[in-house]
């Protein structure tokens, strides 16, 4: 491995995920060139079938992790995609809470999401978020005396 490539589209898992293919299909071209794989088309054409099959997985188990449903416009039929579209309206606007705890867990190290924590990360640089909570209680109690109001 020479590198790292990042990807990211920041509203539609979907583009980011065809990005990532791309990618994905030109390394596998070149693991398969220093293997001296690359001439026989149908060793070739089976890699790359294996892979985007193995893509297609990877990414219908990314989709219900991060929006409850399998991933969409697969080639499926319409319906399909529109139930799923339904089901996540419906688990985000509704039974979103418990996951989005579980991501704050294990991205912040802290489960508290809370009004709390929101009064915390509107007043409090970054870098006391994760700060004992007795010592937030205090500040944020006590927050008039550390701000100065000015009219826009």
């Amino acid at each position: 491995q020479d590198g790292v490539i990042r990807t990211n589209c920041a509203d539609c898992l979907g583009r980011t995920n065809a990005v990532q293919l791309f990618v994905g299909l030109k390394v596998l071209q070149n693991q398969l060139k220093s293997l001296k794989l690359n001439d026989k088309e149908n060793i070739v054409a089976r890699f790359e079938d294996g892979f985007r099959q193995m893509w297609v997985n990877n990414g219908n188990n990314l989709s219900k992790i991060y929006a409850g449903t399998g991933a969409l416009n697969q080639g499926g039929s319409k319906l399909l995609d529109g139930a799923r579209s339904a089901a996540r309206t419906i688990q985000n606007n509704l039974l979103d809470k418990d996951k989005q705890e579980a991501f704050d867990l294990l991205i912040h190290g802290t489960g508290r999401n809370t009004d709390f924590a929101d009064r915390v990360r509107l007043l409090l640089p970054p870098k006391y978020f994760h700060a004992p909570v007795p010592l937030l209680q205090s500040v944020i109690k006590r927050w008039s005396e550390f701000t100065d109001f000015i009219p826009l």
